[in-house]
Formats: structure tokens, C-alpha cells, sequence
């Protein structure tokens, strides 16, 4: 974008962040990743409180090119690649991407290069690509040491990409990344892990895990003023039960309007910029049309880890919708009914029929038929109308 369209306030932001690169590069007589930590470090803390807009960093992209300062123009490629990331711009992501990594082998620049390519795994997990970003990220396996930025991406990809399809190791893998980012105090690496965290705790059902993680990172956000990143924490820390607030109006809409119930509109959103996943959970949060296009897509991409979560919270929403609370073990109910098989003969009991439980929980009809079958065994009766009248007679025993 040419430098007229970005404000000179702007545009004076993004310099500042040039300057304290060049001033580190001056002071500093380590190695060279401890040149790069204390650049990045200091760039992305400033970028991380002035939210530095696109505009004014592609205009000193520009200024870079036309002076051929080949090195400077790498760095601005980088920064706009955190931005596109931040922003869950996936589209332009893949051009920067594609464009940087050309400018930087045709001028051999691998250092730049490095971090790119842990860029390039973060475009993956936006996609959806799980197999391919882990496939990319086995093959970075060796570069990881030549770039500390790469090194945690990678961490934080490959832990969410297992923490979504059911993988072993997603909390050591996220935990290793949050380590790894607090040595150097990166402010937006630090947010990436926490609201990774918070995700990852949420899917094996540790709300409570995933709630302090969420404070960390909504007590980080305080000064912020990147509404992505704002949406973002936002979002899961509402997700997770921390907060019932509605999103500040700078949030964009499609945080704003999964948190506030306009499940359409955010999926449609989604969906507009080509990431499946966040799709996928705006449409959890609908009526059954919702539901059922939230299995499609998350069987698809293979996040079965994802889907077992979201059919718990599906059948805890039917089973507090009934008039009273039902909360028996195996051990103290007289049949040996378990929790699950409660929480079924209580939809039953509604009078719901196996089409419309099998709709609620995004099963197969014939997987409710098999259940019900089981459950009306256990208690030693024939028919629908006498399991209902034993649910009335034992629902409030303990």
C-alpha cells in the first residue's frame, strides 16, 4: 500500500519500532539469537501497544524496497506476517508469506527465512491443514534452534494441532512454548500461549485450569490496544465461563457476535475468510442445523478432540433444561445406570424420540437406539412409557 494512505502517526509508530531495531543491533555484542530476541522483543512490545496498523508497516516496506535495504525489508515482511496472523487474515497471509520468502532466498537472508517459516505453520493451523502443519513442522524439527520465534511456533502449533485431534503431549508441548516465551517477556508470543492454553484446557474439560490461564492473559490485554488480540482472549475467556461480558465495541464482529448469541452471522464470517475451525465453533452455538454442520466440518479437519468436548457440553445443556437436576453415579442409583445413560433416559423421559436425541448430541440415530435399548434393559422394562414412570419414581434419589 503506498505510504499517502497510512497517517504520519502512524507511519511515526512504525519507525519507532525500526529505530529500536537498529539501536539493539548497535548495542548488542551477543550471539546472534541474542540479537534477534532483544529485536523482537522490543518491536512486537511496542507493536503490541500501539497496534501499529498494517498500512503504516507496508509503507515502510516499501520505503525499505525502494532503498534496497534487503535486511529491513525482511523484518517489515515478518512484522506483517504477525499482523495478518493476529488478525486472522489468512488470505493475506499467504501472499506476504509467499512474497517474503522469495525476497529473502533470492537474497540468501536465512534468518528471515527461519521465522517465515514458522509463520507458514501458524497459516496451516488457520486452514485447517492439521496433517500438513504437522508434516511442515517435523521438517523444521532441525531449524528450530536458528530462530527462538520459530522454535516457540512451533511448540504452539504442533500443541494445538494435538490438543484438537486427541493427540498425546498437547499441554507439555503448549507449556514448553509459554516457558520458552517468558525468558525474553514477548508480550504477543505470551498471549498466543496463554489463549492456546486456555483452549487446550477447555478441551480435555479443565475449566478450571482454563480460567486462570484466562486471567493471566485477560490481566496482559489491560494496555492493549490490538482489537484482534482483544477479541481473541475475549472470546475464550467467555468461552470457558470466566466472564458473561459483552465484548468492547472496537472486538470485531465475529467475536462479537459468537459471545452475544448470533451464531449465523459469525459463522458466515468465518467462513467468508477461510478458517474452518473458528466456523465450527460459531455453529456449535446454533440450534441443531448449527450442531450438525459443527460435526461436518470438525470431522473433516479431524479435531475429534474438539468435537467429544462440544457433544458433553451439548448433552449438559439438554440436561439442564429439564425441570430438575439429575446427578447420579453408578454406585448409588439401583440399576448401575451411569452418568451418560442418566442424562439419556431423562431426554426420554421429555419425551423425546431417538431422532430428536440423536439430532441434540450430533449422533446417529441407530448409536441412540443402541443406548436406549441398553438403558431400558438395565431397569427391566419394554417400552419408552415405563422407563418415564421409573425416571419419576428414582430421578431425586441419590
Amino acid at each position: 500500500m503506498a505510504e499517502g494512505s497510512a497517517k504520519e502517526g502512524d507511519l511515526e509508530s512504525a519507525r519507532q519500532l525500526l529505530t529500536r531495531v537498529s539501536h539493539y543491533r548497535e548495542l548488542t555484542t551477543a550471539s546472534a539469537q541474542r540479537t534477534e530476541i532483544l529485536w523482537w522483543v522490543s518491536t512486537f512490545e511496542l507493536s503490541f501497544m500501539l497496534g501499529v496498523p498494517r498500512q503504516a508497516m507496508e509503507a515502510i516496506l516499501q520505503e525499505a524496497r525502494n532503498s534496497n535495504n534487503d535486511l529491513l525489508a525482511a523484518q517489515c515482511w515478518i512484522l506483517l506476517m504477525g499482523i495478518a496472523d493476529n488478525s486472522c487474515d489468512l488470505p493475506g497471509g499467504r501472499k506476504l508469506f509467499a512474497d517474503g520468502v522469495a525476497h529473502c532466498t533470492q537474497r540468501d537472508l536465512i534468518g528471515p527465512i527461519t521465522m517465515l517459516q514458522g509463520f507458514e505453520l501458524r497459516l496451516l493451523l488457520q486452514a485447517g491443514e492439521y496433517t500438513n502443519a504437522l508434516k511442515v513442522s517435523d521438517r523444521l524439527t532441525a531449524q528450530m534452534a536458528v530462530s527462538f520465534m520459530s522454535e516457540s511456533y512451533w511448540y504452539l502449533v504442533r500443541g494445538l494441532v494435538l490438543a484438537r485431534t486427541g493427540g498425546e503431549g498437547a499441554i507439555a508441548l503448549l507449556s514448553r512454548a509459554l516457558e520458552l516465551i517468558e525468558k525474553v517477556s514477548w508480550p504477543i508470543g505470551r498471549v498466543v500461549a496463554l489463549r492456546s492454553l486456555i483452549e487446550a484446557h477447555w478441551l480435555i474439560g479443565d475449566l478450571t485450569a482454563a480460567r486462570r490461564y484466562a486471567g493471566l492473559a485477560l490481566e496482559l490485554i489491560k494496555h492493549c490496544q490490538v482489537p484482534w488480540t482483544l477479541g481473541q482472549i475475549g472470546f475464550w475467556a467467555w468461552r470457558v465461563g470466566l466472564t458473561d461480558l459483552p465484548l468492547d465495541p472496537s472486538v470485531p464482529l465475529e467475536y462479537r457476535h459468537m459471545v452475544s448469541g448470533d451464531w449465523r452471522d459469525a459463522a458466515e464470517t468465518w467462513l467468508a475468510r477461510g478458517l474452518p475451525y473458528e466456523t465450527a465453533l460459531a455453529c456449535a452455538s446454533g440450534d441443531s442445523s448449527g450442531r450438525r454442520e459443527a460435526v461436518t466440518i470438525l470431522k473433516r479437519l479431524g479435531a475429534n478432540a474438539t468435537l467429544t468436548r462440544l457433544r458433553e457440553e451439548w448433552l449438559d445443556s439438554v440436561v439442564k433444561s429439564l425441570p430438575r437436576g439429575i446427578n447420579h453415579d453408578t454406585q448409588k442409583n439401583p440399576v448401575g445406570l451411569t452418568n451418560r445413560q442418566w442424562q439419556l433416559l431423562a431426554m426420554v423421559a421429555q419425551g423425546m424420540d431417538n431422532r430428536t436425541i440423536a439430532l441434540q448430541l450430533s449422533r446417529s440415530t441407530r448409536t441412540i437406539e443402541h443406548h436406549v435399548s441398553a438403558i431400558l434393559a438395565k431397569l427391566g422394562v419394554s417400552s419408552r412409557q415405563q422407563a418415564t414412570l421409573w425416571f419419576e419414581q428414582h430421578r431425586d434419589e441419590e
